[in-house]
Parts: structure tokens; sequence; C-alpha cells
């Protein structure tokens, strides 16, 4: 009977899931994500809030959490340049 339940509150909250879209600041930060992610496989990325903001979790202390700052740092300055450009 749990198993049924579980399935219920699943297919209800999958499709309400599926309609949320991300806010532009949103697609920005995923872009520095993707570019970012195999830095350094510490920092796990916990959300990212509508203004873009990003919240990451570090595990096994603070070790490479600079590498990945720099590089978040570096590809939003190269996004900009591209930006400007246009």
């Amino acid at each position: 009977m749990k198993l049924h339940r579980f399935t219920l509150v699943v297919a209800l909250t999958l499709p309400a899931c599926g309609t949320m879209q991300a806010t532009p600041a949103q697609e920005r930060a995923y872009e520095l994500i993707e570019k970012c992610k195999d830095v350094n496989m510490n920092v796990i990325v916990q959300r990212v809030d509508a203004d873009g903001r990003v919240w990451a979790e570090m595990r096994n202390g603070t070790v490479g959490y600079d590498e990945w700052r720099q590089c978040m740092a570096k590809a939003a300055q190269e996004r900009e340049a591209t930006e400007s450009k246009k």
C-alpha cells in the first residue's frame, strides 16, 4: 500500500516540475556550472536561485573550491566578452 501512495505522489509531482522554466539568470549560471563541472569533484552544486546565485556544497573540506571559483569567474568573463561583441 505504501508503494502505491508513493507512486501517486510522484505521478502528481513530476508534471509540475516539467512546467517550471529557469530564469535568464539561472540559465546563465547553468552555463557556467557546465563549463566548470570537471574542475573539481569536491564541489557539489545544490541549487541555483532565480537571481542566478549558485549554492554549492563542499566535500572533504574546501579542497578545490578556489579552482572552481576561479573557473566560474573566468567563464563569466568569457561570456560577457562574447556578449559584448554581439
